[in-house]
């Protein structure tokens, strides 16, 4: 699990998503993060390409369903693209089985800084298309 640290914080992320996994207060020896249990077992999920509950949606005439609520990123595992003490770029491309319910190419960067005591997220979407890219983007902290 890749960990970025500082002075004042440290914080352990996943590949699986890009979902944070702990966040804790150095100075305190506290985790600030919900932890995952049985009845929800993820910490801070992104969301994407939808983020209610509703997992069909209709793009020109065309109904298309999700197999999860949320979108697929959760289930989706992202590469590491730069690494540093304090900072941490993930990426998520678009696939074949991303493709089948959601019909786009595109580039999902989940940046993760650590300034002081500050925690900082960052989420860029890259249109790989022509066209127009529809997306919802969220953020799931328990």
């Amino acid at each position: 699990m890749p960990i970025i640290e500082n002075d004042y914080l440290k914080v352990e992320t996943s590949l699986l998503g890009g979902e944070l996994l702990h966040v804790i207060d150095k100075e305190n020896k506290q985790e600030l993060l919900y932890q995952a249990n049985e009845i929800w077992p993820h910490h801070d999920v992104i969301l994407f390409p939808f983020i209610g509950p509703d997992s069909s949606y209709q793009i020109d005439r065309k109904k298309y369903s999700c197999p999860t609520q949320h979108g697929f990123i959760r289930t989706s595992r992202f590469e590491i693209v730069e690494e540093k003490e304090n900072r941490i770029v993930m990426e998520f491309r678009d696939n074949e089985r991303t493709f089948q319910s959601y019909p786009f190419h595109f580039v999902l960067r989940a940046t993760y800084s650590l300034e002081e005591r500050t925690l900082k997220r960052e989420y860029e979407i890259i249109n790989q298309n022509e066209e127009e890219l529809p997306f919802q983007l969220g953020d799931h902290a328990a």
